[in-house]
């Protein structure tokens, strides 16, 4: 395969917006995941975890 100048642009420029696609999708996974938990702890807030002690004492009665 013969190597010009135009086919090395070509593969330097294709790299560039290879890698320059995975550096933005990976800060939108981020940021994607980091609001994700941020709403999933909320949820859980409004849904508290039962007390033991309290389940206990509601089903022996």
């Amino acid at each position: 395969m013969n190597f010009d100048r135009n086919t090395v642009i070509g593969f330097v420029v294709l790299a560039v917006l290879f890698f320059g696609y995975f550096f933005y999708t990976s800060k939108e996974q981020q940021a994607y995941q980091k609001e994700k938990a941020r709403l999933d702890s909320i949820e859980l807030l409004k849904h508290p975890k039962p007390n033991p002690a309290q389940l206990a004492k509601t089903l022996l009665v």
